[in-house]
């Protein structure tokens, strides 16, 4: 077959034109473009007569025509709908034109007939030579233009945003779509276009939702299918655009039914059904760590919404407030389309973004979602996740959602920012992932967290044991804070030397002794030299006596309190516990302080409206048991406003602020009871005795700090290791940075 000169021509030119329309055809297909490619090809048989009737080569004039009405399509249509108004008058026009040139020049019948059905096997050397030439610069073009192409194609309204040019991108893009149009209508014929530029592209959408891979995948469906096409008609004697167009369908079904027999796996994620509903068990759910992140990845997901789906949406909205629920509004219909048009993108985004996509061990940092319509029962949504930008520095990686019904149409879409997992976690139960609760996972993501903030100059206050200066050091090396050593210096290089550490570098501000040390340390905060204090090896009233001063302290119009941050592998939230430090038998006026001091970390961490229970031995209010009536009056003083950013309710027993079963067993209505965020105790000894049963007994990691002051605290237990202190730093540069803004 391939001892003859046209046999290696044709499959030289089908080769060509096959690769470009395959690659093409993807985009086209992408961008909901398939009729551009469909009228470009009429369009081009207007330009080949035209040029058949002026004696000009007829494949002149089909590559002029088309890039011309790729051009003009373009230019007027900017957007989609105004597009497919565009190519429809453009293709009427051509195709009067067309009818005209073959009423004037009906003797070019056998070349038109060429044009319309193809003539592969009569391609000469001087068209294989212009073939391939233009397959190689449009080839070049599209890669040029990929990436921003790609983007605009998925997120057309965030891409005009970030200042994409649409126009041009369009407009270059059918230019590329009608070079690839002349081409393909050289092997099948004008009117078996679609079938090799289209067809491949669609079984490749059928396959994979990867872009790089659906792009590579499509260019070699249409390559097997031009050579597969010569193949036969060579054996068969058949036209070769009759095997092709065959072909075509053939693989485009063939794709059809593997899409419709199952998910769709690819690099960029899973096509899968049922996010709302509770799923099967499956062999393995696998997040993605930062290391298999790269920008153009991509994740889909589709899903059937049915009448129970708005239902879960109205009942988690209705769990925020229980009088929604015992007025019975949470089943009225004006609540379902209220709340579902509303909730129901964000709960589906945080759902796969949670799971699948980066999954376990994400950190989001920011989000804004946009919500256009709601799903009616019955409708398939597909939600499609792109990775739009990815940063080395702290993992940090932007994602961009778009969800669509089954018309194609918009009715969600939102950007992510997020802090991407560490490392690959594979679980083989599916419904219940357990990473987010072991233990030293919440402080893992604190330090993460902090460590993509500059470093908190800190006063490291007589750091003279091996355990508060490694643990000073190492924050030091992390990029928490840039340490500033305050204390004796002989002591603390002796430390030094003692914990193997190298001082170099360090900046050590030598005084003779614990109580000068802390001075030193405060005089340096009230001057603005260093933004934070850290508690080395002195004791606690020691540093806070120097804090207190009234003439040279660091004391503020707010009340100074002491919260530990809790990570209990077996509480489902982020804990906070007050006063457990500073505080030993408060006052009403100072719980007030105490409860808005832990708020204002809560917030500083990413908790929005934290629940805070106000703590005491039972559950209602006593005369006889002060806690109770201070509690009381805790929460009638956020409601007048003078507590603020947060939901309080108190009395509350320990065991009702953090369970829900023993919440419901006493019959307690509480938006906060059995998921409390921050627990108040009544005084230092409860505070003290709770955080330290938790770290002993339940195996609860802590860390602390002092606020209130103008400078945070880091008030660490002589006992704590550097885990604790690294916690501890983590969260003053946190309180800091969102202090600043």
């Amino acid at each position: 077959m391939l001892e003859y000169e046209f046999m290696r021509s044709a499959f030289a030119a089908a080769g060509a034109a096959a690769v470009l329309a395959g690659a093409v055809g993807y985009f086209l297909v992408l961008r909901g473009q398939t009729f551009a490619g469909h009228a470009l090809s009429h369009v081009g048989f207007t330009g080949a007569t035209g040029a058949a009737l002026f004696g000009l080569s007829p494949l002149a004039g089909l590559i002029a025509f088309s890039a011309f009405a790729g051009l003009v399509m373009g230019l007027i249509g900017e957007k989609l709908a105004e597009r497919d108004v565009a190519i429809g008058m453009t293709l009427s026009l051509a195709l009067g034109l067309g009818l005209l040139f073959l009423h004037f020049y009906t003797s070019a019948a056998s070349q038109a007939t060429a044009l319309l059905f193809g003539n592969v096997l009569g391609v000469d050397a001087t068209a294989l030579k212009t073939l391939l030439g233009l397959a190689a610069a449009s080839l070049i073009a599209l890669a040029w233009i990929a990436r921003p192409l790609t983007f605009a194609s998925l997120q057309a309204e965030l891409a005009e945003a970030k200042g994409l040019p649409m126009r041009g991108l369009s407009v270059g893009f059918l230019v590329i779509v009608a070079v690839a149009v002349a081409e393909s209508a050289q092997i099948v014929g004008v009117l078996l276009v679609f079938a090799l530029m289209v067809g491949p592209a669609a079984a490749s959408r059928n396959l994979t939702r990867s872009v790089a891979t659906g792009v590579a995948l499509a260019a070699s469906l249409a390559l097997g299918e031009a050579w597969g096409g010569l193949t036969l008609s060579y054996y068969t004697d058949w036209p070769a655009s009759f095997w092709i167009s065959a072909l075509s369908g053939l693989v485009y079904f063939a794709s059809l039914a593997r899409g419709l027999g199952g998910s769709s796996l690819c690099r960029g994620g899973v096509v899968g059904r049922g996010v709302f509903r509770r799923r099967a068990l499956v062999d393995r759910l696998v997040n993605r760590p930062f290391a298999e992140l790269a920008v153009g990845d991509r994740f889909v997901a589709t899903h059937g919404f049915d009448i129970a789906d708005v239902e879960r949406v109205a009942a988690a909205a209705a769990g925020f407030d229980p009088e929604i629920q015992a007025s019975g509004l949470s089943s009225a219909n004006a609540f379902l389309d209220a709340v579902s048009r509303l909730g129901w993108a964000s709960l589906w985004l945080a759902s796969v973004v949670a799971t699948r996509f980066p999954g376990v061990g994400v950190l989001p940092l920011s989000s804004s979602v946009e919500t256009r319509a709601a799903p009616l029962p019955g409708q398939t949504m597909t939600l499609a996740l792109l990775v739009r930008e990815r940063h080395d520095e702290g993992r940090r990686v932007t994602l961009e959602a778009r969800a669509t019904d089954s018309h194609g149409d918009l009715a969600m879409s939102a950007t992510l920012e997020l802090v991407a997992p560490l490392e690959k976690a594979v679980f083989r139960d599916a419904e219940a992932p357990r990473a987010p609760h072991e233990k030293g996972a919440r402080a893992r993501r604190l330090l993460e967290m902090a460590r993509r903030l500059p470093a908190l100059r800190t006063a490291v206050v007589h750091p003279v044991d091996e355990a508060s200066l490694a643990g000073a050091v190492e924050a030091h090396k992390l990029g928490l804070i840039q340490a500033v050593l305050v204390g004796p210096e002989a002591k603390i290089r002796r430390a030094a030397e003692a914990a193997g550490v190298d001082l170099a570098g360090f900046e050590i501000v030598a005084v003779e002794h614990s109580h000068a040390g802390a001075d030193a340390a405060v005089a340096l905060a009230r001057e603005g030299k260093v933004e934070a204090l850290m508690k080395g090896a002195l004791h606690t009233d020691e540093l806070m006596h120097a804090v207190l001063r009234a003439d040279s302290g660091l004391r503020t119009a707010r009340r100074l309190s002491h919260v530990f941050a809790v990570d209990a592998p077996n509480y489902a939230r982020p804990l906070f516990i007050t006063d457990a430090a500073i505080n030993i038998y408060p006052t009403l006026m100072e719980k007030r302080d105490i409860v808005q001091n832990a708020i204002d970390l809560a917030h500083a961490l990413g908790v929005v409206a934290p629940r805070v229970a106000i703590l005491s031995a039972v559950e209602t209010v006593s005369p006889d048991i002060r806690s109770t009536i201070d509690a009381a009056a805790l929460c009638k003083m956020a409601d007048r406003g003078q507590i603020t950013g947060a939901r309080l309710d108190g009395p509350l027993a320990f065991d009702n602020a953090v369970s829900p079963e023993a919440a419901r067993t006493k019959g307690i209505v509480s938006d906060v009871a059995g998921r409390a965020d921050i627990l108040v105790a009544p005084d230092l000894e409860a505070g003290n005795m709770i955080a330290k049963q938790l770290q002993y007994l339940a195996d609860a990691e802590l860390a602390g700090i002092v606020l209130g002051a103008r400078v945070p605290i880091m008030l660490t237990s002589r006992s704590d290791g550097v885990k604790a202190r690294l916690a501890s730093c983590a969260l003053a540069l946190l309180m800091k940075r969102a202090a600043l803004g």
